[in-house]
């Protein structure tokens, strides 16, 4: 890790980065963006958030207006690790890592791609589409839905009000024990579209955060030759570890790329004989808390789409809770959502338990994660702003 970003992120900036709210976060990416010469853009969400704000994706962009390569950074796309994501953003902001000047490159942050679910801590948007499971390419259908998904409906989704007391963790085991955990998985997490109130609910069509992404990206971008983006998110794998999730086969010079900025420990490429052979127990454990096919990813998405040269997209994951703790959390606080009435406690403390899954409170955690996610970004900021 470089000694510049260590030197930067002590308790003071951690503090300062993260945000209680939507609106408090979005007030700081906005006031920093500004202070340090960025040019400040908002897409307006037709909704208001839940305490009443206007809500908005905001962008910020620096450098060059005809680059030679983009670096994007993108927080928010899961609603609620828009918390963590806008964190990142503004300590980059915050912590005088931003370079004085760029020739030769673009860098943009792109702030709340899903500011409803930010502003109101849910994972998913006012449709309760999950926004990494939308992106479907040109000619794919809106359908269908794991087997699985379909048989364990009833306790992924309980259409009833949820009790302090459940047999959550039984059934799981029980579950785990009949179809295994990377089945189980899998067939839970990668997206499912026939059930709108039910967990990785991937939509009906296109959903808001995908049309004013594809509306904009290339604007973004600047229509760069070569772009990287960073996409912040919350959730998977071991508590305070950062991993680099590919879910595409990237091009040899971008896999190249990847391996000489990052560390193997810090990378997933999506997995074939060979890499799984090559792995070290180690890795491979770590790696499969984070490792299932979801349909509909942005990563996927940006690589098959972008018109104009390399598009090297890597979700930015860093881990929280185990995946049945997660799964329990997310399962309460959807079923506070839609079964319990607005104001209750149940609903409350629900809410409040999944923003801490998402977003611990550990100031070591969140150091932790800051520094990680910094590193990552000067190293890339360098790089490409003196790559030919």
């Amino acid at each position: 890790m470089s000694s510049s970003v260590d030197m930067h992120v002590d308790h003071r900036l951690v503090h300062r980065a993260f945000s209680k709210t939507y609106i408090e976060a979005q007030s700081r990416f906005r006031e920093l963006a500004t202070r340090n010469g960025g040019l400040l853009t908002e897409i307006p969400h037709p909704l208001i958030g839940c305490n009443g704000e206007p809500l908005a994706i905001d962008v910020a962009s620096w450098g060059s207006d005809n680059p030679e390569s983009t670096l994007l950074l993108s927080s928010g796309l899961h609603g609620v690790e828009g918390f963590f994501g806008s964190a990142v953003q503004v300590a980059l902001l915050e912590s005088g890592l931003l370079p004085d000047r760029l020739e030769r490159m673009r860098l943009v942050l792109v702030h709340a791609l899903n500011p409803w679910g930010f502003s109101c801590g849910r994972r998913f948007d006012h449709n309760n589409i999950d926004c990494n499971r939308n992106f479907l390419l040109p000619g794919a259908d809106y359908s269908g839905s794991p087997e699985l998904y379909r048989e364990l409906d009833s306790f992924l989704n309980p259409k009833r009000r949820p009790h302090l007391v459940d047999s959550f963790f039984v059934e799981a085991f029980w579950l785990i024990r009949r179809f295994g955990f990377a089945p189980l998985q899998q067939a839970i997490a990668s997206g499912q579209f026939d059930f709108p109130e039910g967990l990785f609910f991937a939509g009906q069509g296109p959903s808001w955060t995908q049309h004013q992404f594809d509306a904009h990206w290339e604007e973004w971008t600047a229509e760069a030759a070569r772009v990287v983006h960073f996409d912040f998110h919350t959730g998977l794998g071991r508590s305070g570890q950062g991993r680099l999730l590919l879910d595409y086969q990237p091009t040899e010079a971008e896999q190249e790329w990847f391996e000489r900025m990052f560390e193997p420990q810090e990378i997933s490429f999506v997995e074939t004989e060979s890499s799984s052979n090559q792995a070290s127990e180690d890795q491979a454990e770590s790696a499969k808390q984070t490792r299932y096919h979801a349909t509909g990813g942005i990563g996927t998405f940006c690589h098959q789409q972008y018109p104009h040269g390399s598009y090297a997209y890597a979700c930015c994951e860093f881990g929280t809770l185990h995946p049945v703790r997660m799964l329990r959390r997310l399962r309460q606080e959807n079923q506070g959502y839609f079964h319990d009435r607005l104001g209750s406690n149940r609903r409350a403390r629900a809410h409040r338990r999944l923003h801490n899954a998402f977003c611990p409170n550990s100031p070591r955690w969140r150091r932790k994660t800051l520094k990680t996610a910094l590193d990552w970004i000067t190293r890339s900021l360098e790089d490409l702003e003196q790559s030919p």
